[in-house]
């Protein structure tokens, strides 16, 4: 529907993807890399998406990009993101465990204002994302979280009153004159809300 389908919203973005990746490629055959992706993916897509109910927007090699509010009927976006992140960790960890020489993934999380449309041409190659600043910075604070963890950005931290997190510390983005305060999520909830 036009409503859905277009329009400026506030969403919370996801990105995850295995640090180690290139590597592990270089180093082993394309078919036993794509059955690591697939076992991984066939965790990893189903404990974001059955409980969370998210758009994964695309897969690209060992990289995951999910949408929370797309559609604008979500609300509580940064607390669906923040608890798929944490679900996609302890999927994925678990079978990680079964294979301690597979890379492990990490995972970035922002919230902020986009642009929801359909990009490409009319005569095929259409795909209907989200363009924004807030969809590079989830990118690049994910590339700062450390493997296995959950980093998130200080608009979906403020979204997230009772999470339990540790600061990371400040992340320089380029052409960008203040830094940004990443946090590591522990958790959705206090030991005393548990």
């Amino acid at each position: 529907l036009p409503q859905t389908s277009a329009g400026s919203r506030e969403i919370s973005v996801l990105f995850a993807d295995l640090q180690g990746f290139t590597t592990f490629s270089e180093t082993h055959e394309p078919d036993e890399v794509a059955r690591m992706l697939n076992e991984y993916f066939a965790v990893a897509v189903p404990a974001v998406v059955s409980p969370y109910r998210d758009d994964v927007d695309r897969i690209i090699g060992d990289a995951l990009m999910v949408t929370f509010n797309k559609r604008g009927d979500q609300p509580d976006h940064a607390q669906r993101a923040a608890g798929a992140g944490l679900a996609l960790q302890e999927a994925t960890l678990r079978v990680a465990a079964q294979h301690p020489e597979w890379p492990k993934f990490r995972v970035g999380i922002n919230s902020g204002h986009v642009s929801v449309s359909l990009l490409g041409a009319d005569k095929g190659g259409r795909t209907h994302t989200i363009i924004g600043d807030a969809v590079n910075v989830a990118s690049r604070i994910e590339g700062s979280a450390p493997t296995g963890g959950v980093a998130i950005g200080p608009e979906t931290k403020a979204q997230l009153p009772d999470a339990v997190t540790t600061p990371l510390g400040e992340l320089h983005l380029k052409g960008r004159q203040e830094p940004l305060e990443v946090h590591l999520l522990t958790s959705l909830r206090r030991d005393s809300e548990v």
